[in-house]
This record gives structure tokens, C-alpha cells and sequence, in this order.
């Protein structure tokens, strides 16, 4: 069974990444091109294919993330950092 599993993970890896870069990728370029210039701050590298596929990292001038988040916790999830600077 956990063979089974690895077999189909591994076949399903290559076009699940490539969903998640993709959706990512359009999810920064209707921010970026809908937003005011210079009001978004793409965070990580430059070269877009060496961030975590599933990932967008993003800085927004002048948005109180609090009020983001309640806006947005319905349809997306998101958060105001990252999980290794929470207080756990």
C-alpha cells in the first residue's frame, strides 16, 4: 500500500507542482498589474521558478494586514508572517 501511495504521489508531483506555479504566478500578476505602482513587494528571489510553487509571498504599502485578513479568511488562506516567527 505505501508503495502504491509513493508510485502515484511521485506521478502526480510534476503536474500538481505545475497547477500551484501557475496559480501562484497569476494570483502575483492580477496583484501587481490591479494595484498601484510601486504599492507591491514580491518577496524571495527574483527568478520566480526558485520559490516554493504553492507560495506567494507578498507586500502590500498602506494595508493594515488585520483588516485583510478578515476580509479575505473566507475565500483564501493567508497570514501576516511566517509560521517559524509565530509565538508557539
Amino acid at each position: 500500500a505505501l508503495g502504491t501511495a509513493a508510485a502515484i504521489a511521485r506521478a502526480e508531483a510534476a503536474p500538481l507542482r505545475k497547477h500551484m506555479r501557475r496559480t501562484r504566478d497569476a494570483l502575483e500578476s492580477a496583484l501587481v498589474e490591479r494595484l498601484p505602482a510601486g504599492s507591491t513587494r514580491v518577496n524571495g528571489p527574483a527568478d520566480a521558478s526558485r520559490r516554493l510553487p504553492n507560495t506567494l509571498s507578498i507586500g502590500l504599502r498602506d494595508v493594515r494586514a488585520a483588516e485583510l485578513l478578515e476580509t479575505l479568511s473566507e475565500r483564501l488562506a493567508a497570514s501576516a508572517g511566517a509560521a517559524c516567527h509565530a509565538n508557539a
